[in-house]
């Protein structure tokens, strides 16, 4: 079997988080699955989400942050 080329994201916020740069990331995470790539997008934990999350278009690895601003 053929080697698959790997993609890493790196985002701020990710979805289940509502806004333009979350959807376009997701959006363009499909996409990329789509045309054969393994995708992963790595971003911020926040006390909502799991530490690591997998469905059939992309894997999201969620690192800890200390949450002192409470916005980006």
């Amino acid at each position: 079997m053929k080697n698959k080329k790997k993609v890493a994201i790196f985002s701020g916020y990710f979805v289940p988080h509502l806004g333009g740069v979350e959807r376009y990331t997701e959006k363009i995470s499909i996409e990329l699955n789509k045309m054969g790539y393994d995708v992963v997008v790595i971003t911020f934990n926040h006390p909502i989400d799991k530490n690591i999350e997998k469905n059939k278009y992309y894997k999201v690895y969620r690192l800890p942050i200390l949450d002192l601003f409470k916005n980006r």
